[in-house]
């Protein structure tokens, strides 16, 4: 008779995995740095939702978008499995996971990556007043961020600095469209060649220094002047 040594003591462990009750989380399944690695992790769970603390399964991960490729999956042998992946390509993407093809619960996710931080000799300019211009007008160009790899910012904040040096001294205006581009308008007085050089963290961007030619403006009548003599008729 064994009655005298209760209470007894049992212990109930998780049952087997249950795909449709496994989760994931981590900033990975959300968005992403492009260049940077990231990661999020799934959690294998019974049909009762306890977590497992052991490893053994198999989750295939997928991420589709601009590029297509499988992230790396770690298993942790405690009911966890790490996710890895890095993309170099900006854009949406959607990351499938499955487990002996049977998705998890809200799978896909909508994953979004972004550009990286501005790398000064990666960004771009464009625009007609990199060029030419005319004395007295305003003439303007576009600075374009661009991280390392070179996709284009989406938002703005960076410091670019513009110097331009010729005939004469110019006004200059860097107007941040919180877009990842920048409005530069500048105006010189007199004509000539001018160059004009962009500057992120005292790297130059990509093309500076550019040259630029201003020509004269337009005709202004109350400015014009003449010489030689006229008779006069009585």
């Amino acid at each position: 008779d064994t009655s005298y040594l209760s209470p007894f003591t049992s212990v109930v462990g998780p049952g087997k995995t249950h795909t449709e009750h496994c989760g994931c989380s981590g900033i990975g399944l959300l968005c992403a740095e492009a260049g940077v690695e990231a990661t999020f992790v799934v959690t294998s769970r019974d049909f009762f939702g306890n977590q497992l603390n052991v490893g053994g399964d198999r989750y295939d991960v997928s991420l589709t978008g601009p590029v297509c490729f499988n992230a790396t999956v770690i298993d942790g042998d405690d009911g966890t499995y790490t996710c890895k992946y890095n993309t170099i390509m900006c854009g949406d993407y959607y990351i499938t996971i499955r487990r002996e093809g049977v998705a998890l619960a809200g799978s896909p996710f909508v994953l979004s990556v972004v550009a990286g931080k501005t790398h000064g000799p990666s960004c771009t300019a464009v625009g007609e007043g990199l060029k030419t211009g005319f004395a007295g007008h305003e003439a303007e160009f576009i600075i374009e961020g661009r991280d390392i790899i070179g996709n284009q910012r989406v938002v703005g904040d960076d410091a670019f600095h513009v110097a331009i040096e010729g005939p004469s001294t110019p006004q200059i205006s860097v107007f941040d469209r919180d877009d990842g581009t920048y409005l530069v308008s500048y105006v010189v007085a007199e004509t000539g060649d001018y160059h004009i050089r962009v500057m992120l963290d005292n790297l130059q961007i990509a093309g500076s220094p550019f040259m630029a030619t201003v020509m004269p403006g337009r005709v202004v009548a109350v400015r014009c002047t003449g010489a030689g003599t006229a008779r006069l008729a009585l």
